[in-house]
Formats: C-alpha cells, structure tokens, sequence
C-alpha cells in the first residue's frame, strides 16, 4: 500500500501523470488524507493518556503553542487564497485542499485541548512530577566515584 502512494506520488508530482480513482480524488490526495488521520490518532492518543495519567508530564507546551500556531495560520491561508481566487469562505471553494484543512483542524483542536490540559486540568500534577524527574536526572548526573578514586 505504501508503494502504491509513493509511486503515485512521483507519477504526480514529478512525471506529470495523473491518476485518479473512480471518486476522482489523486493517490497523493489519499495518502495526505492517511497523514491527516495518522495525526488525529497520535493525538487522540496523547489526550487520553494525559487523561488517564492525569498530567501531562513530557509535553511541551511550547511546541503545541507553536504547532498551534502554525495550523491557525495553515486556516487563515486557506481563506486568504479562496477570497483572492474569488470563492469566497474557503470551505465553498472548489479547489478545497481537504487534507491541509483536516491536518491544521486536527492539529489546532488537540493542541488547544493539550494546552488546556497543561495550564488548566492538570497543572500542579506535571509540576510536582516535573520537579521529581529534574531531581531524579540531577542525582543521576553526579558521578559514583569521587575526583580523587
């Protein structure tokens, strides 16, 4: 299956052979889809392991704001192109990109969830786990032996 969207991929994108399946959607449309929905499920997944975990220890709220950011503006793009090609809201634009729009939808929600979850439900639970790990990764730091053995 792979191989299937990576030759359709340089057939497209690099040959200038267009495949379309019967729906008339491209196998590079397909496997951007695929990543779309890869994404939804690492994030689905982090969500609630944050949730049964109730903390939120190894996320980094500064990558989500950036990530969030990035598929804000991804959005705003979108509707900035539709309004310039005369389509109006970018959701009634024939020329729709469905996979960026599912990939920066997935990814604005769940970095809004995850953030949230960071500064809001959980936060004395990763500060006090934080705090024991950075204790726990000093401790490991110092050597067993002295300088002088």
């Amino acid at each position: 299956m792979l191989a299937i969207f990576i030759y359709g991929g340089l057939g497209e994108g690099f040959l200038g052979i267009y495949m379309k399946s019967y729906l008339g959607i491209s196998w590079l449309t397909y496997a951007a889809i695929g990543k779309a929905l890869s994404t939804l499920i690492k994030y689905a997944m982090q969500t609630l392991h944050n949730y049964k975990k109730q903390s939120v220890i190894g996320v980094s709220p500064t990558t989500m704001a950036v990530d969030l950011t990035a598929s804000i503006l991804a959005l705003i793009q979108m509707q900035i192109d539709s309004s310039i090609a005369g389509a109006g809201f970018f959701l009634t634009d024939p020329r729709l990109n469905l996979a960026k729009l599912l990939l920066s939808g997935f990814s604005a929600t769940f970095d809004a969830i995850i953030l949230i979850q960071y500064f809001y439900i959980y936060p004395e639970n990763s500060r006090k786990k934080s705090a024991a790990n950075n204790a726990t990764a000093a401790s490991a730091a110092t050597p067993l032996l002295g300088k002088d053995d």
